[in-house]
């Protein structure tokens, strides 16, 4: 898995657009024309600026709306090669914390403060997980606003104020936390205790926490919180008692972090993806000759030809397919590098 907005923004201005020498159609933006890598899409003959602009569909569009589909054609091309390397899957594990059913009668006793769980992650860096839904479990009837702290933040990085109406209410949260920098540390989630009463989970197991791969939960308190500042970590204290919430996690293998700090070994691949797409465009243009459009050239260019008189050509789409292979490769290196070995997932905290 990976965070598609926040790779697709790290690696603008990996791969650019050239300017042609034609002042009639240099109207790449500087922001299209970066390239940290030194690899432009305008170095195929077939994807000349001066093509792209005959062939947009839209022939009155300003420079504003060109560069505009430019971004577009890179982050589509971005995406594309991610999903194609990262294409086995990243799942580790999704459970319910407490799994065992309860007996609604008795209630806990709050502390005057916050009340919650720590949540630590493995020491395995391509690891993420999603916070799915909650089930709130309280007596009587009210308002609850659920925190989410991070320790590189004072204030909360999520919140979620649920209007409580029964004793058994599932709410949906889908707070997915990758391995990103600003998410580093421990996690904290739980609410400050006001007027609803959480049942206590004291009947038979209903207490008995499940094992989440690659995460440690603990139940804890911290008396005197009134604020949603992320408090004192010096003041908490672990409990057992469940705070009338039962999350919903999944743990997942997340690449976001990998991909963003080794950036350059995607730039050839990107650079051929956004070569294919910038030819699919013009050969479907409704604009264009059909003739120019479905011409044999563009055609073999993208999908390579047999030998043929003794010369061969190898298209795009068969170069940035060995690409893919050669990355995938080099992401497996990467893996063992960051302790996550295939087939090895073990608790490291």
């Amino acid at each position: 898995m990976f965070d598609k907005t926040k790779i697709q923004s790290a690696l603008t201005g990996l791969v650019g657009f050239k300017n042609p020498a034609n002042p009639l159609y240099a109207l790449v933006s500087e922001t299209n024309q970066t390239s940290r890598s030194g690899r432009f899409v305008t170095d195929n003959p077939f994807c000349k600026i001066e093509s792209i602009v005959d062939n947009s569909d839209y022939s009155e569009q300003s420079p504003t709306q060109f560069n505009a589909q430019l971004v577009d054609i890179m982050n589509a091309s971005i995406t594309s090669v991610m999903d194609n390397v990262f294409s086995e899957s990243d799942f580790i594990d999704r459970q319910l914390l407490y799994e065992n059913y309860n007996n609604k009668v008795n209630l806990e006793t709050l502390p005057s403060g916050f009340v919650g769980y720590e949540i630590k992650k493995s020491s395995r860096k391509n690891v993420g997980f999603k916070i799915n839904r909650v089930i709130c479990e309280f007596s009587g009837t009210g308002s609850l606003k659920i925190l989410l702290f991070n320790t590189a933040k004072s204030t909360p990085i999520q919140t979620k104020t649920v209007s409580i109406t029964g004793n058994y209410q599932e709410v949906t949260l889908n707070w997915t936390l990758d391995n990103t920098s600003q998410y580093a540390g421990k996690w904290y989630i739980g609410y400050i205790a006001g007027s609803l009463t959480p049942y206590a989970r004291d009947y038979d197991l209903a207490n008995l926490k499940s094992e989440i791969k690659e995460l440690c939960i603990t139940p804890i308190y911290v008396n005197g919180v009134s604020t949603e500042v992320l408090f004192d970590q010096n003041f908490q204290q672990s409990s057992s008692n469940c705070w009338g919430l039962n999350l919903d996690i999944s743990v997942f293998c997340d690449y976001t972090d990998l991909v963003i700090n080794n950036e350059i070994l995607f730039a050839y691949a990107i650079q051929l993806s956004a070569q294919i797409k910038v030819i699919e465009i013009i050969r479907a243009s409704i604009r264009s000759n059909i003739n120019e459009r479905l011409s044999r050239e563009s055609l073999i260019e993208i999908e390579g030809i047999e030998v043929e008189n003794g010369v061969s050509k190898v298209g795009l789409k068969n170069l940035l397919a060995g690409e893919i292979k050669s990355i995938a490769k080099e992401i497996k290196k990467l893996q063992e590098g960051f302790g996550l070995k295939s087939g090895l997932r073990l608790n490291t905290f």
